[in-house]
């Protein structure tokens, strides 16, 4: 089956699992329900701030959207404690192209830094999140390896980056780990398995 919002993040469970954040490209919506067991209690519901949203991120009281129609671009929102948003003034940031089919989104544990993966580019872009909520000046990583797709971050701090590989190649998939320097740079890490260290876990 195709995903035809093509990326990591469009339901996204809040840290404390007690809320669900939805993005819907069709309407260029955000919702937030209210998670009781196994049952969904609509919260909120507010635009974007863009076009397509197609994935969330959160942390704490602050909830950045990707939105990937027209101008690329993340947008920053306040989460109240009724699971209502409201957006951060001054807050939106564009990425690198029109069209960078920006597939995914990630806070850093600390929630110091945002980070955003381009499909078309190739890029992982990092913002450094402020005191304010909005994002400091985008800081463009060049990924090593084709095909970044989706971005998450382990226990420890280290970012990691699913990617496709080539197009048409076999078992060129990967999972990359990077440092995030204070400046927003990426550092390749060697990843360990079975003693053997490796740039990259490739299936």
């Amino acid at each position: 089956m195709t995903d035809p919002l093509e990326s990591q993040g469009s339901l996204t469970l809040s840290q404390d699992h007690s809320l669900l954040f939805a993005v819907n490209g069709g309407s260029g919506e955000i919702s937030v329900f209210q998670v009781h067991g196994s049952q969904l209690t609509l919260a909120d519901k507010e635009t974007s701030g863009g076009g397509e949203p197609n994935a969330v991120a959160q942390h704490g009281n602050l909830v950045y959207v990707l939105n990937v129609g027209g101008s690329s671009n993340v947008v920053g929102f306040r989460l109240n404690a009724r699971g209502q948003l409201q957006r951060i003034p001054n807050s939106i940031r564009f990425l690198t192209t029109n069209n960078s089919e920006a597939a995914s989104l990630a806070f850093s544990p600390d929630g110091q830094f945002l980070l955003v993966t381009e499909r078309a580019t190739n890029n992982i872009d990092a913002f450094r999140v402020q005191a304010d909520g909005t994002l400091a000046p985008i800081v463009v990583n060049l990924s090593p390896d084709p095909g970044a797709f989706s971005v998450t971050f382990a226990p420890n701090g280290a970012a990691l980056v699913s990617e496709t590989g080539p197009a048409g190649a076999d078992h060129a998939s990967a999972i990359s780990s990077y440092s995030v320097a204070p400046n927003g740079t990426l550092a390749q890490n060697r990843l360990e398995n079975d003693g053997i260290a490796y740039n990259e876990i490739r299936h």
